[in-house]
């Protein structure tokens, strides 16, 4: 692997999702990409309405965009649907990919770079069924040397419910009345904390802790809202009536509610002595990616309590003296995961979920935020016995053991059992990372490697309600050699290597331990499974959240109630900005109209996603089968997406021509090729954009809430006289000179770009866009209904810390991409740092 400039090791991220991959990268840094391999000589992004207005926002914000040796900008397009290898980021790290290109690249690389610049139009057949959203919107100047406004302040300070179920839970189960009240209190935390992060950009709630430096017991830097979400679970809790004690992730001790430690808490809260649970959390898991709208969550898990372990208000003193009887008290609330009566996480993403086990399979709720429930979307959910996706970061490969690196191998190049090639995708966010897993299949894990030695994931409070959850749906989770759920803590904390997923998956991992681990690492394996208790000063500074709460009877063979039905029926803004561009730019009040309608069109979408496992519209159009122009299986949003955008931009009265990635032909709305255009609806026949459209990227994610978005790109056209008889796109039609002509000046390299953005539907709605004068990000603000200024002015370091590539393909990279990502992970890049791996799958 060739020595680099920067010395620095990249990890390894890649959501999968340009939207998401991009808006990450916009905000933290690093590069992005998807590069030709031997599968794909093109890569797989579109030029038109992919990779150029995704490549003018990244030059906008100070970074660059290349297919390795030509710049996407001034690629001209052959067709509509062109697909190109793209690679964008810092500048310092572009510019190093081309120099590996330079030196590295063998002359047929270089050819078909070259080939690239150039370009021979398509015929008529070809590009009579394009399908990218085609817009011709009247505007009587050329929009160049915009001037962005600026302003002093960027925020304005302006089915079947889980209720219900646990209702029925406590009918069938009488003994569970007390803690169907606890999962009230869990459910109405989570909601309070999904509506804190989709706020957060908006409220000023991202970022560290006291300006930085505030660090919690595991000596991680705290965000604000770690801080936030933990008390607003400690709170809740708090009004069950039922803790004895309360803790955080985030505090260096408990809080023990009977003894005032916490004077906030009355005296009133009392707690009985009989027997009891004890609950653990992580208040807000994944929270490091908040400020860039990437997946978070909240896990918890409840364990069954002796009846008689009672401790002293002084007990987490520090330097106490732990007795014999206080260490088996202590002992017992250490708990393996097989003594868990109940496991959950929320997931707060592109909708909010709820999933569960009561210890009887598996329910995943999503919230409904009209009425502010969770409903029953996702009953019964069962992990297959293999998939096709493996989530790991990939970064520390050469740090992993030998079964590891064995077993992901068989994965990626289809040398598994099940002979099939997995793809990669790792958020990066535990809680994202499994339900994905739950609900598409394959596997998911944080490996032991050099670097850490246990892993990464804490055992009593991650790895072992996870795996509480996938065994509860019919998949295995192991060390690679123990199973997970079987560990006995030795300290609060306690780290563990973890991975899970279908059961066939699990086993061959485990096959590959068997045959390949050395006598170092079986005993290291074996070491897990013994356990002997921490001392006192080491607990002294528990932390994770752990409440003693009331119970009579133990719960075991939980009786899961049964429904017929699974839903019941039941700062500045961004148009503020917009005024004020069309105010400094008077030949920009048309465009003002059309921001004004992809808003609009936006917030519908943002509607619609987070509603459609309530609503019924994942899953595919028309049960299955129905195939876009890209030769895609379209996802019932596609076509619903597709639909809105539509029928928005039609109200500007601005549209000649309205096309969508997901139909056959273009709409043209002047000759009336689809009547439902009405007549009054009338194209001056002056200037006139050219805009583009990818209705719902990643929308293949739609159904395990992984984030979606909109792309869209405005271009210039030149031509005044370019108009397309009614038949131009009938198939087989002639194509005249000047009707050649005509596409062809709507086939426009990305430097033609007069404005461009997307639209986030993730943890938040994100907003982000450039006129040619630097990249401006809004919120959507739900409870005004307004996208509100949060990130003005957005700049791309030279180097960042994350690359986002899908790895699963590394074996059909050409040399140059092999060794820049090499010089990422490894931290031999000029930067000299090494970068993390982040793939969600959705662009």
């Amino acid at each position: 692997r060739a020595p680099t400039r920067g010395g620095s090791v990249y990890p390894s991220r890649y959501i999968g999702s340009m939207v998401g991959d991009v808006h990450r990268t916009l905000l933290y840094g690093g590069v992005f990409g998807y590069p030709a391999d031997s599968k794909n000589a093109n890569g797989k992004l579109r030029l038109l309405y992919e990779a150029a207005p995704m490549s003018y926002l990244i030059e906008q914000a100070g970074g660059k965009s290349t297919t390795g040796m030509a710049r996407i900008m001034d690629l001209p397009p052959k067709d509509v649907h062109q697909r190109v290898p793209l690679m964008m980021g810092g500048s310092d790290e572009i510019e190093e990919l081309e120099e590996f290109y330079e030196k590295l690249a063998d002359d047929e690389l270089k050819a078909s770079q070259a080939a690239r610049k150039t370009v021979k139009l398509a015929t008529a057949s070809a590009d009579a069924t394009t399908t990218v959203a085609m817009m011709a919107i009247s505007s009587e100047k050329k929009v160049k040397g915009i001037k962005s406004p600026v302003f002093a302040e960027t925020c304005d300070q302006t089915g079947i419910t889980l209720s219900r179920f646990m209702l029925e839970v406590a009918r069938a189960n009488p003994e569970l009345v007390e803690l169907e009240s606890v999962f009230a209190s869990v459910q109405t935390a989570c909601k309070t904390i999904s509506k804190l992060v989709k706020r957060s950009a908006i409220d000023g709630m991202t970022g560290y802790a006291g300006g930085g430096g505030s660090i919690n017991v595991q000596g991680e830097e705290q965000k604000k809202l770690d801080v936030i979400t933990n008390d607003v679970l400690k709170r809740a809790l708090k009004f069950t009536g039922r803790m004895g004690v309360i803790a955080s992730e985030e505090e260096d001790a408990p809080v023990n509610v009977e003894n005032k430690l916490d004077e906030s808490y009355e005296s009133d809260v009392l707690v009985e002595e009989g027997g009891k649970y004890i609950s653990v959390f992580d208040p807000l898991d994944g929270s490091s990616n908040i400020d860039a709208g990437i997946p978070v969550g909240t896990i918890f898990g409840i364990f069954e309590e002796d009846d008689d372990c009672v401790l002293p208000d002084d007990f987490f003193e520090e330097g106490a003296d732990m007795s014999e009887a206080m260490q088996q008290c202590l002992r017992s609330t250490l708990k393996p995961g097989n003594s868990l009566v109940a496991a959950g996480y929320a997931l707060y993403s592109s909708a909010t979920h709820f999933v569960f086990t009561l210890g009887d399979g598996v329910n995943g709720f999503t919230l409904d935020e009209s009425i502010g429930e969770f409903i029953l979307t996702h009953p019964n959910i069962k992990v297959p016995p293999r998939g096709k996706i493996y989530s790991i970061n990939e970064a520390n490969r050469d740090n992993w053991d030998e079964p590891t690196k064995a077993w992901i191998d068989s994965l990626a190049k289809g040398t598994n059992r099940g002979g099939s090639a997995y793809t990669s995708r790792y958020i990066g966010s535990m809680v994202g990372d499994v339900h994905r897993t739950l609900l598409y299949g394959g596997v998911f894990g944080y490996p032991a490697d050099s670097k850490n030695a246990n892993g990464k994931l804490r055992l009593l409070y991650e790895a072992a309600p996870m795996s509480y959850l996938i065994e509860q749906a019919g998949g295995k989770s192991t060390t690679g050699m123990a199973r997970i759920m079987d560990l006995p803590p030795k300290d609060v904390h306690q780290r563990v290597p973890l991975m899970m997923g279908g059961s066939d998956e699990i086993e061959e991992l485990e096959e590959f331990y068997e045959k390949l681990a050395d006598d170092e690492l079986k005993a290291s394996q074996a070491a897990r499974k013994t356990v002997k208790l921490a001392t006192a000063s080491a607990d002294a500074t528990t932390t994770v959240a752990m409440m003693a709460i009331s119970s009579e009877k133990k719960v075991k063979g939980i009786k899961s109630p049964v429904f017929a039905e699974t839903c019941d029926q039941t700062g500045i803004t961004l148009s503020r900005f917009m005024l004020e561009v069309a105010r400094a730019n008077p030949e920009l009040v048309e465009l003002e109209s059309v921001f004004a309608s992809v808003q609009t069109a936006c917030k519908t979408i943002s509607k619609l996603v987070k509603r459609s496992a309530i609503d019924g519209m994942t899953g595919y159009a028309g049960g299955g089968g129905s195939i876009n122009v890209q030769g895609e299986e379209q996802k019932k949003l596609d076509v619903i997406t597709n639909d809105v955008l539509k029928r928005a931009l039609k109200f500007t009265g601005r549209m000649g021509v309205i096309a969508s990635e997901e139909e056959d032909a273009p709409v043209n709305v002047e000759n009336k090729l689809d009547e439902s255009y009405e007549s009054d609806v009338l194209v001056e026949e002056g200037g006139k954009y050219i805009s583009v459209f990818d209705p719902l990227d990643g929308s293949s994610n739609i159904d395990a809430g992984i984030p979606v978005g909109t792309i869209f790109g405005i271009y210039d056209d030149s031509d005044d006289d370019c108009v397309l008889p009614d038949d131009f796109f009938e198939e087989g039609a002639d194509m005249s000179e000047a009707m050649q002509q005509c596409l062809r000046s709507t086939l426009k390299p990305g430097n033609s770009l007069v404005a461009a953005g997307y639209a986030l539907y993730s943890s938040a709605t994100h907003f982000v866009f450039t006129l040619g004068d630097g990249v401006n990000g809004f919120t959507l603000d739900e409870s005004i209904g307004e996208f509100i200024l949060t990130h003005p002015n957005i700049k791309v370091p030279p180097r960042g810390k994350i690359y986002s590539i899908n790895e699963a393909n590394r074996d059909n990279w050409d040399e140059p991409t092999k060794a820049w990502i090499d010089s990422l992970a490894k931290g031999t890049n000029r930067g000299g740092s090494a970068y993390t791996s982040r793939y969600i799958g959705s662009m």
